[in-house]
C-alpha cells in the first residue's frame, strides 16, 4: 500500500504538465500545476520558515490538538481514528478531517492513511497522504461531500548554513467531489496566495510557541531539582 501505483489517469506517467506559477515571494513560492490526462489540479507550496525545528513543525501538523489550535479555520474536525503500530517503520495511522466551506457550499470531509518516513540523515521528515473508502471506519455523513486526496504531503528540511529554521514542501491532489459553483473556484484561486502566506505564517508562529513552552517546562524542571 503506498502513494505509488495507482490505477487512475492521474498516474500516467507520460502525462505532460502546464505549470503555473502563482506566487513567488524569496520565502514562499506556489505553482499550480494542470495536465490534460488529469482534471485535478497539483499545488505546490514551498515556504522558508527560520527559527523553528523539523520536530515542532512535525507535532504541529500531525497531532490533532496541536493542529486545531494554529489552522482551525481550514478544519472543523480532525481526528486520528487508528494509531500507529510502534513497529511500523512507516508510522502509519488513519486520519479523518472536515475541512470547512463558505455557504451554500457543503463542507468537505476525508478519510486517509497516512504516513511519516524518515528521508535524510539531517531530520528532514516527509509526512504522507492518501485517500481510501471504509465506511466501517467512518460512514459518509448525508450534509457532507466525501472528497478524495489522490496524493498530498510535507517534505519539511532543516536550513543549511548558519540559518536555523526549516523549508516546508507541500504537495496536494485531490478530488473535492461534487459540483463546485465557478464563483467559488473563482474565490478559491484569489485567495490562493493569501492563503498559503498565511498557512506558513500561523505554522511558524505555533512551533515557536511551542519551542517556548517546552523551554519552560525545561526551565521549571531544572529549578525543582
Amino acid at each position: 500500500r503506498g502513494l505509488a501505483g495507482g490505477d487512475n489517469d492521474c498516474n500516467a506517467e507520460n502525462a505532460s504538465l502546464q505549470v503555473e506559477k502563482v506566487l513567488m515571494e524569496d520565502a514562499a513560492q506556489l505553482w499550480f500545476c494542470h495536465s490534460k490526462a488529469c482534471p485535478f489540479v497539483i499545488g505546490c507550496l514551498r515556504c522558508v520558515l527560520p527559527g523553528i525545528s523539523v520536530r515542532d513543525a512535525v507535532t504541529s501538523i500531525q497531532c490533532p490538538r496541536q493542529r486545531m489550535a494554529w489552522d482551525g479555520d481550514s478544519f472543523s474536525s480532525f481526528e486520528v481514528l487508528r494509531e500507529h503500530d510502534p513497529t511500523d517503520e512507516t508510522r502509519e495511522d488513519i486520519v479523518f478531517t472536515v475541512m470547512t466551506a463558505p455557504s451554500p457550499v457543503s463542507d468537505r470531509e476525508i478519510l486517509q492513511y497516512r504516513w511519516q518516513v524518515s528521508i535524510s540523515d539531517d531530520g528532514a521528515q516527509a509526512l504522507l497522504m492518501q485517500s481510501f473508502e471504509d465506511e466501517s471506519l467512518r460512514s459518509s455523513h448525508p450534509k457532507r461531500v466525501r472528497a478524495f486526496t489522490h496524493l498530498s504531503g510535507y517534505l519539511l528540511r532543516p536550513l543549511q548554513g548558519q540559518e536555523s529554521g526549516i523549508e516546508a514542501v507541500v504537495i496536494s491532489q485531490c478530488d473535492l467531489g461534487g459540483g463546485l459553483p465557478s464563483w467559488f473556484q473563482n474565490m478559491a484561486r484569489r485567495l490562493a496566495k493569501r492563503r498559503c502566506l498565511a498557512w506558513g505564517q500561523k505554522l511558524r508562529a505555533h512551533c515557536l510557541t511551542l519551542a517556548q513552552a517546552q523551554a519552560d517546562v525545561g526551565d521549571r524542571r531544572a529549578t525543582a531539582s
